[in-house]
């Protein structure tokens, strides 16, 4: 069993690299300037193997904008690299409450689980990345390790807190564009804008994945919040970008 869990290892370090051509940096919020040059630092340090470094970075750029999928995805990986298998499970979740087919992603929780002994958790997410990349090798390879595994070691798995099986979906209706169109033109104030929020919010008119409120409050609101505001009413960015700058004003209490 031992040697099995090293071969397993040895090639989920290996191919961590290969999974970063599944996907492109996307757009970060154009009033911020550095964070592009920014994750171009980061993935100079990440081709060399300096993965502290270049999670450093990538925890910075996280701060500019929070929850940027293509940063969580590279800070992911290179937890993994590092061995820093609990990590990366945390960030390639966070990944997946936002987006749940995301295959970069189920197959990074389905290495995670491997690499710590849990294959047939690592198996369901394998099997569920397989549906979204029919055609990859990669995920394949890890498939079919995996089912060799459990077939040669039956054991009985782990149970798994509740919160690893829960999704959450992102819900806007499309007439909160207008709302917030009006907000970035400044025909509605930021209190106003925010009341309106909250109670959208609260009674689940808009539906987001919970997260924690600070205890202190600021009353400002960094331009670039408004800016996806305005960006996400003409249809410019996604719905988890808005919803990034929702979650960074709970964050802060705002």
């Amino acid at each position: 069993m031992k040697k099995e869990s090293s071969k397993m290892k040895y090639i989920f370090v290996i191919t961590g690299l290969i999974l970063t051509g599944f996907f492109l940096p996307s757009v970060f919020a154009q009033s911020i300037d550095d964070a592009p040059i920014m994750f171009e630092a980061a993935k100079k340090h990440f081709v060399k193997g300096e993965y502290n470094q270049a999670i450093t970075i990538y925890d910075e750029i996280l701060e500019i904008v929070p929850n940027n999928i293509s940063t969580l995805k590279m800070k992911a990986i290179a937890e993994s690299n590092l061995g820093h298998h609990e990590r990366s499970l945390k960030q390639f979740f966070r990944i997946l409450q936002y987006q749940p087919n995301d295959a970069v992603a189920l197959t990074g929780m389905g290495v995670g689980f491997g690499n710590l002994g849990e294959y047939q958790e690592a198996q369901k997410y394998f099997k569920r990345a397989m549906e979204q990349k029919p055609n990859s090798t990669v995920v394949k390879n890890y498939n079919d390790f995996v089912s060799k595994v459990i077939a040669k070691y039956p054991y009985i798995a782990t149970e798994k807190p509740p919160e690893l099986e829960r999704i959450y979906p992102i819900k806007i209706p499309e007439w909160v564009k207008q709302i917030s169109k009006w907000w970035s033109e400044d025909k509605i104030g930021d209190s106003e804008f925010i009341s309106a929020l909250r109670h959208m919010i609260e009674n689940r008119i808009i539906q987001i994945p919970h997260i924690d409120s600070s205890k202190k409050t600021d009353s400002t609101i960094p331009k670039w919040v408004k800016d996806n505001a305005a960006w996400w009413s003409e249809g410019m960015i996604s719905d988890l970008d808005f919803v990034a700058g929702i979650q960074f004003m709970i964050q802060e209490g705002i």
